[in-house]
């Protein structure tokens, strides 16, 4: 009898383990993982063209729109209608990569002749299609 009496009371005593799901859902972790990468690639050396972060973007529809806003910032409205592979809704692009370099259009050299630098390419582009205040699609888009 007092070998269950002294059973009960360490149950009683052992501190109740409650399991509940802290699991983080995927769009969640995949905003949060855009934000800490938009972070550093906005705060790359001018020019440069950080590769995209691999981060599976299908995670991100179905968010409401306000979330993506307030964990990446003002967008841009996209610069074409309708985008590539992006239909219906309103299309809104983030730039991925620091601010550009202002490179004059012309350099006289006083010799006779003027030198052009020609740009190719530019940051990666993160397009989203949003549609009813929701992520619909979205996708990189690299600039060549």
């Amino acid at each position: 009898m007092i070998r269950v009496g002294a059973m009960v009371a360490l149950a009683l005593l052992l501190p109740l383990r409650v399991t509940g799901s802290t699991e983080v859902p995927p769009s969640q972790s995949a905003l949060k993982a855009l934000s800490r990468h938009f972070d550093a690639a906005r705060a790359s050396p001018p020019g440069s063209r950080p590769k995209t972060p691999n981060i599976d973007l299908q995670a991100l529809v179905g968010v409401p729109f306000s979330a993506v806003r307030t964990s990446l910032g003002t967008p841009a409205k996209c610069a074409w209608v309708p985008p590539p592979e992006l239909k219906g809704g309103e299309c809104w692009s983030y730039v991925y990569g620091p601010k550009a370099v202002h490179i004059p259009a012309s350099v006289y050299l006083h010799n006779g002749y003027e030198e052009i630098t020609v740009v190719s390419g530019g940051p990666f582009l993160l397009m989203l299609n949003v549609s009813e205040g929701h992520i619909a699609a979205a996708k990189w888009l690299g600039q060549r």
